[in-house]
């Protein structure tokens, strides 16, 4: 009997903290996953990187973003690097930089990507059961000297370690 007991416990050392975590990560509204966080964003009721469809987009990324770069009122030195965004979309679609991981060294850009971001329309929100819900989304501008890539990653390509 005792020896179940201790069984049990050992098994459950590695359950609980495994079914904790997973807990947290479903229920919890978003804080902010990268290491630059901002806090002018709504993340209340946002669950992170969920829904039975995605938030999404409405046209291509890549396409978007090349054109409000072009258009810019000052050029920018495009160098080799990533730059990764965590963005809420509310319900309505709207958008909103949570925070920022910097690979690279397009600092010049950053903000104006940001700022680009909080002001975009079109984008389609997360559903879950058939509901709109609020969710995140993480995108990776990849750069390369006059190129430009924009496409959705998942958490576990940006979190520590993937450097």
């Amino acid at each position: 009997m005792i020896t179940c007991f201790c069984i049990y416990l050992y098994h459950m050392k590695i359950y609980v903290p495994l079914i904790s975590l997973l807990f947290i990560a479903v229920t919890t509204n978003a804080q902010g996953l990268l290491e630059e966080k901002y806090d002018d964003c709504n993340s209340k009721d946002t669950c992170l990187y969920c829904g039975d469809k995605k938030a999404h987009f409405h046209q291509k990324l890549t396409d978007y973003f090349k054109w409000q770069i072009e258009h810019a009122v000052h050029g920018y030195d495009m160098k080799s690097g990533d730059i990764f965004y965590e963005v809420v979309i509310d319900t309505n679609g709207h958008s909103c930089v949570l925070s920022v991981k910097n690979r690279g060294n397009n600092w010049d850009m950053k903000n104006d990507i940001r700022s680009w971001i909080n002001q975009m329309e079109g984008w389609v929100p997360a559903q879950k059961n058939g509901n709109k819900i609020a969710s995140t989304v993480l995108l990776d501008f990849q750069f390369r000297v006059n190129w430009i890539s924009v496409h959705y990653v998942q958490p576990e390509d940006v979190l520590p370690g993937k450097d």
